[in-house]
């Protein structure tokens, strides 16, 4: 009797493997998190994370300008690494755990020893870094910086090798592929090209990626962005093709992460969510909702768990659990992306009414298109006068506290009215402590050849000659000067000495010789923000498509909603920059030309919208 059983149960399990079989079911793997773990990083946003090599510890950088250890499999701080003067972008730990590097707002790479976080080593770059990576044999370390560059240097000697010759796409989010450590570079153009630092010659190229990427351990598989939009894109490095499109995101995907085994890819990004896709079935596996957007993810190296680190501060651990299931074979679940909100119809030249009313508010509008002395500035004027709706209807501020001056109207000598600390329009009007000022410019600016420093053209000055100018730094000091609640600068305008709007770029200043002029920075205020339309050398482009400055058409557009990335109603400064930045950065390349927009000062969660 019991042999029968035996059998019975047996022939059971090959009828019901084969009912499974034959059903079109098969057995999967499933993941699930079984609990959650929350706590405080850092006092700003959470930018990078990194798990060290052998799993016991993980580093976390910050806007902060920090990086804390941590323990890995409980939230127990390990140290802090203090020196970056600016949000750690970037964190990369050596193949034997032994150093750490990192890369920064403050245009410099720092090299450290993770035992008693000192820093032996630092590069500095020539603007801020949002990649760093280090070659599987230790022989090569990489940088990527806001300039679209990546260069490489010897790891251990420290010393520069040849930079990759491609220029990078906005994020530039450079990864060496395990095994043979060809470089995976993603490029301006929309491919992701392969580097051999060894013989410093490309050896291939994947059409169709962007920043950011990830490489599995194995060397087998690249994520990557899309680049055209929010999507991810699955690359077989045998085959060098695509073999999977996740439609993962409705806003900026902001890092990727595989699991050890290759198995499993996270994403994180703006639109507030985590989402963990099962690379071998190539299908969404799971997806976390979170109140604020998510700027890094990453596996432990055993697998157990998942980190996150949020625009709040806040990190989170989930414990991994994997289970199996029966599924049926054709299945297929899809994410369907959720609209993004606007609150405009879509016309920039039609502000919408905002539900954010400023009464206490100063606004400033000046533009100027026709010069006495320079090439004109296409489409400024409209520029200024779309905005100025903008500053009425969108931004709240009272028609009669704007004012607003376009070409001949707007002189040296209005500026200096305006924004003289003492006496000028603004002091006159300034609440101490509940006036917000707003700005907006567009027109030419310019550097001082001999200097650097950095001037806005009125209508009447000459750029050959600095002194009919108005210096930046002036119009920063008397912000800092004037006793404002909060001061937003919003300039489309270019310091390289250059014309970008029309359909050729041309030189501004006499004797440039053809060559953009590097500008100098200057120093603001801590309660101002300065948005601007182009950083370093490059021009700022016109849109003849939508008859504005290319920076101004997307700036407008985000402040109707298309900037909204988490769908609440509400645009802040930093999803207005991040938007701007990625469409801007965008359409430029389609125009052959390199323009990305800028954001300099403190408060990026600060409400700008509510509708």
């Amino acid at each position: 009797m019991f042999r029968k059983s035996r059998i019975l149960i047996g022939l059971m399990g090959v009828w019901s493997l084969s009912l499974l079989l034959f059903s079109g079911y098969t057995r999967a793997q499933k993941m699930t998190f079984s609990e959650q773990e929350t706590w405080m990083g850092h006092s700003g946003a959470v930018t990078a994370l990194a798990f060290s090599p052998d799993g016991q510890t993980f580093v976390s950088g910050g806007a902060d300008h920090l990086i804390s250890m941590w323990d890995s499999h409980q939230h127990l701080a390990r140290g802090v690494f203090r020196g970056h003067q600016g949000p750690v972008w970037a964190l990369a730990w050596a193949p034997d755990g032994k150093t750490l590097v990192s890369g920064s707002e403050d245009q410099t790479i720092r090299i450290w020893t993770p035992a008693d976080r000192q820093e032996t080593g630092r590069l500095n770059l020539s603007a801020p870094v949002f990649s760093v990576d280090i070659s599987s044999d230790r022989l090569w370390l990489t940088g990527s910086n806001g300039d679209k560059a990546v260069h490489t240097w010897s790891f251990r000697q420290l010393k520069l090798a040849s930079p990759v010759p491609e220029r990078t796409d906005l994020l530039g989010q450079a990864r060496f592929i395990p095994g043979d450590n060809i470089l995976a570079v993603p490029t301006a153009s929309r491919s992701i090209l392969l580097w051999n630092p060894y013989t410093k010659e490309p050896v291939g190229e994947l059409r169709g990626g962007a920043s950011p990427v990830a490489v599995s351990t194995d060397g087998r598989w690249l994520a990557s962005g899309a680049g055209v939009d929010d999507s991810i894109l699955l690359w077989d490095l045998e085959q060098r093709r695509v073999t999977a499109t996740f439609p993962a995101h409705i806003n900026l995907v902001t890092s990727l992460d595989f699991s050890s085994d290759g198995r499993w890819l996270a994403s994180s990004s703006l639109d507030h969510t985590i989402r963990v896709w099962d690379v071998e079935r190539r299908r969404p596996a799971l997806t976390r909702d979170e109140e604020r957007p998510v700027w890094a993810v990453a596996f432990s190296p055993d697998g157990r768990s998942l980190i996150a680190g949020e625009e709040d501060g806040l990190l989170r651990r989930w414990r991994i659990h994997i289970s199996e299931e029966s599924i049926a074979s054709d299945s297929s679940p899809r994410i369907t992306p959720t609209p993004r909100f606007s609150g405009g119809s879509g016309n920039v030249n039609k502000a919408p009414f905002s539900k954010i009313q400023r009464p206490e508010a100063l606004g400033i509008i000046l533009g100027v298109e026709e010069y006495r002395y320079a090439p004109e500035v296409i489409f400024a004027r409209n520029d200024a006068r779309s905005m100025r709706d903008y500053f009425k209807r969108t931004l709240g501020i009272p028609d009669s506290r704007i004012y607003f001056r376009i070409d001949q109207e707007a002189t040296q000598g209005e500026f200096r009215k305006i924004f003289d600390p003492s006496q000028g329009w603004l002091a006159k009007r300034i609440k101490p402590g509940m006036t917000e000022v707003f700005i907006y410019y567009v027109g030419h600016g310019a550097p001082d050849i001999s200097t650097g420093d950095l001037y806005l053209m009125p209508s009447d000055s000459d750029p050959n000659y600095p002194a009919t100018s108005y210096r930046l730094a002036e119009l920063y000091r008397s912000l800092e000067q004037l006793p404002v609640k909060q001061a937003t600068v919003f300039l489309d305008a270019c310091f390289s000495g250059r014309v970008g709007r029309g359909r050729q770029v041309e030189m501004l200043l006499a004797g440039a010789r053809g060559i953009g002029v590097q500008p100098r920075q200057a120093r603001i205020g801590e309660n101002t923000m300065v948005l601007a339309a182009s950083a370093g050398n490059q021009v700022s482009s016109g849109y003849p498509v939508k008859a504005h400055g290319l920076f101004t058409y997307f700036l407008m557009l985000g402040l109707q909603g298309e900037a909204d990335a988490d769908n609440d109603r509400t645009i802040t400064m930093q999803e207005l920059y991040l938007y701007v930045r990625q469409r801007v950065g965008t359409e430029a390349g389609l125009l052959d030309r390199e323009q990305t927009p800028e954001l300099l000062g403190s408060g990026l969660g600060r409400v700008l919208v509510r509708y």
